[in-house]
């Protein structure tokens, strides 16, 4: 309990409810925080927050790459069996009819081929170039436009070129896929 300072009288003779000097507000504990030190503890929160955002951002889209790789790979699959069941290289129209997905950011996965209906052994091939160096003998590639959801692969007649931007290509090799079909 918070000692009470005595009343004091005045010269007159009334009495004085509460006459606090020095010594009886020392008494008193203090019960509230300054300005300055609610605006240290605003600011380190903030900091701690802007950290821990831009660390769970960087999660977010390293886990949404991995489900890109993934996905990129289940498609491939999806198209693969479809040459081991026909000897050619997938259409287009299969590719949409049956293994065309959005990525994590909801765009669509693009497929490029070197020939829709050909045998895979009389297929001409490109080379895809990606950040991890060049790919020769690719008969497919499948493509997500990454983050910004923008494709910028320029293709040549013998170069797919996905090394600039944010792209996330996979290459099917020609080779490959004639060993699945005389497996």
């Amino acid at each position: 309990m918070v000692p009470q300072p005595e009343p004091t009288l005045l010269l007159d003779g009334s009495k004085l409810l509460y006459n606090f000097s020095v010594t009886d507000t020392q008494n008193h504990q203090q019960r509230g925080f300054t300005l300055i030190e609610l605006a240290l503890v605003i600011t380190i929160m903030g900091l701690l927050l802007s950290f821990g955002l831009v660390a769970w951002m960087s999660m977010k889209t390293s886990q949404q790459i991995s489900a890109v790789k993934t996905t990129l790979t289940s498609v491939s699959d999806c198209l693969s069996n479809y040459v081991i069941h026909s000897g050619t290289i997938p259409p287009q129209a299969y590719f949409t009819r049956h293994c065309a997905v959005l990525d994590p950011w909801g765009n669509s996965i693009i497929y490029y081929n070197t020939g829709d209906n050909q045998e895979v052994s009389a297929v001409t091939t490109k080379t895809l170039r990606d950040e991890t160096g060049d790919h020769p003998d690719t008969a497919w590639i499948l493509a997500s436009g990454g983050p910004d959801g923008t494709i910028t692969i320029s293709s040549t007649t013998t170069l797919w070129d996905c090394s600039g931007g944010d792209d996330l290509c996979r290459a099917t090799s020609k080779s490959i896929l004639i060993y699945e079909i005389n497996k």
